[in-house]
């Protein structure tokens, strides 16, 4: 879908809410991603019903919005695909916690503070540089947040976004979805070192070559 490529304003990248990552691409095929770009619109509209043409989009919408789509729920009720799939009229409901002004004066917020973590790149550079500066612009603006570790929502990745806040897992989808916005492939790695203590960081591919970033 032509909604799926990097978008760059006076020689910067700017935010691009469609984007998916390479991953979920190669996941979920051309066609998911023609309805998941219906959807982004139908939530950036303020609209609460989108069509959906297979279940199998439902009940992985969850995950896409996860690790893709950070600016759902900071306006929207969580997706749950029991709760907000209708299988027999074939649409996803969307339940948003604000009224439409709340809804869009968040919606310039989060692209603003988006659009500043993107604002030492530019086109021109090489993916390694890319790599390297959004990983600096993240790191220096980020405070580690225990509280979130209790309070589990506070891990989304919209805080590191609005409140500079998060932990482990915050930093790495935000890094990701950022190297996402300029065309570098990343995926998560992830171990657990006991039942009580787990760890998250990134796989960003740079020339070929897989490397970790923490």
């Amino acid at each position: 879908p032509k909604y799926l490529e990097p978008q760059i304003l006076d020689g910067k990248y700017i935010f691009n809410a469609f984007m998916l990552s390479e991953e979920t691409l190669q996941l979920m095929g051309n066609d998911f991603a023609v309805f998941y770009c219906d959807f982004v619109d139908a939530f950036l509209c303020y609209r609460n019903e989108v069509p959906c043409p297979e279940r199998s989009y439902a009940e992985m919408l969850g995950s896409v919005i996860y690790y893709d789509f950070p600016l759902f729920d900071a306006c929207a009720e969580p997706y749950e695909f029991y709760k907000h799939y209708d299988a027999e009229a074939n649409t996803i409901r969307i339940v948003y916690k604000y009224s439409a002004e709340e809804h869009q004066d968040l919606l310039y917020q989060f692209l603003d503070a988006a659009d500043a973590m993107l604002s030492t790149v530019t086109p021109d550079m090489s993916d390694v540089e890319k790599a390297k500066n959004i990983y600096h612009e993240l790191c220096t603006r980020m405070v580690y947040d225990d509280s979130a570790l209790e309070e589990l929502e506070r891990k989304d990745s919209y805080f590191a976004y609005l409140h500079n806040s998060g932990v482990c897992i915050t930093f790495a989808n935000v890094y990701n979805q950022l190297l996402t916005q300029v065309g570098i492939k990343t995926t998560i790695a992830a171990c657990d070192y006991d039942p009580t203590m787990s760890h998250i960081w990134s796989v960003v591919t740079l020339d070929g070559k897989d490397y970790f970033c923490d």
